[in-house]
């Protein structure tokens, strides 16, 4: 997959390179269905910091083939580059850490792909896995009630960081 060949850059954010390997490895290749939507999930915890002068044209490049929303998660965000990115502040949301991001990833999902079915047998909590594919037991479609917690929730972005 093209997002486990991006390197890692210890300390450093370089958000231009996501946008433009989701842009030119990903959307458009085979299995990108002309009929659907695309969508690009941003995460970071951090600001730009590798590329900065090359985000602006990667962002608005890939805003001409796919809708971007982009998740902020800690105190080191920021906030004005996230809403420049997804040109649209309702496509921005924040979180304390990144436990909070994985109890609401499905509302993210909703959000993103109002149509999406999540193949659960009992809706167990979501889980982020980076080590892999997982198996489960044969999955019965559902659409889940999606929980909203204050406490856990996105918060609506506010001016200046």
């Amino acid at each position: 997959m093209a997002v486990d060949r991006l390197p890692y850059y210890a300390e450093q954010t370089n958000l231009a390179e996501g946008l433009e390997t989701a842009r030119r490895e990903i959307l458009g290749q085979s299995g990108d269905r002309s009929n659907v939507p695309n969508v690009v999930l941003l995460v970071t915890d951090g600001k730009a910091d590798l590329r900065v002068n090359d985000l602006s044209t990667e962002s608005m490049q890939l805003r001409g083939i796919a809708d971007i929303v982009a998740v902020g998660i800690g105190s080191a965000v920021n906030t004005e580059e996230l809403r420049a990115i997804t040109s649209r502040s309702s496509a921005v949301l924040l979180f304390d850490q990144f436990t909070s991001l994985e109890v609401n990833l499905r509302n993210i999902i909703n959000r993103m792909c109002p149509d999406f079915i999540f193949l659960s047998t009992t809706s167990p909590p979501v889980t982020i896995s980076v080590s892999g594919p997982t198996t489960s037991p044969s999955p019965t479609p559902s659409r889940p009630s999606l929980p909203s917690s204050p406490s856990t929730g996105p918060t609506t972005p506010t001016t200046g960081n």
